[in-house]
C-alpha cells in the first residue's frame, strides 16, 4: 500500500474514523474536509505492522491553512480505517513534521 493507493480509498470514500479520531478532530477543530487535504497533499512518514497484522501508516499533510496534521491509520478489509489525527509535538517531531527527533 502506498500514498497514491490511499488517496484513491479517500476519493472513493472507502474510509472510516474511528470513534477516537472524531473525538480528537473536534478537540483539535479538525474537520473531515482537513483530513481529506492532509492526506490528498501528505506523505507516508512511518509504516508497520500492528500487533494483529494490519498495515499502519502515519501520514503528515497540511490542512487548508498550512498547518500540518498528522493522520495515523491502517487498512482493514480494504477499507482505510483513521485511528487518530492530531497536530505533531514540536518537542517530538522536526520542523518538517515529517521526522521524529532524535
Amino acid at each position: 500500500m502506498n500514498i497514491r493507493q490511499i488517496r484513491d480509498l479517500i476519493r472513493l470514500e472507502q474510509y472510516r474514523l474511528t470513534r477516537h479520531a472524531r473525538d480528537e478532530c473536534r478537540l483539535r477543530q479538525i474537520t473531515l474536509d482537513d483530513v481529506e487535504e492532509a492526506i490528498a497533499n501528505g506523505q507516508i512518514v512511518e509504516k508497520h505492522l500492528d500487533e494483529e497484522g494490519f498495515n499502519c501508516f502515519l501520514i503528515a499533510g497540511e490542512r487548508f491553512n498550512g498547518d500540518v496534521v498528522h493522520v495515523a491509520s491502517k487498512i482493514v478489509d480494504d477499507i482505510l480505517q483513521i485511528n487518530t489525527v492530531y497536530y505533531p509535538h514540536t518537542h517530538l517531531w522536526e520542523r518538517d513534521s515529517k521526522r521524529k527527533k532524535r
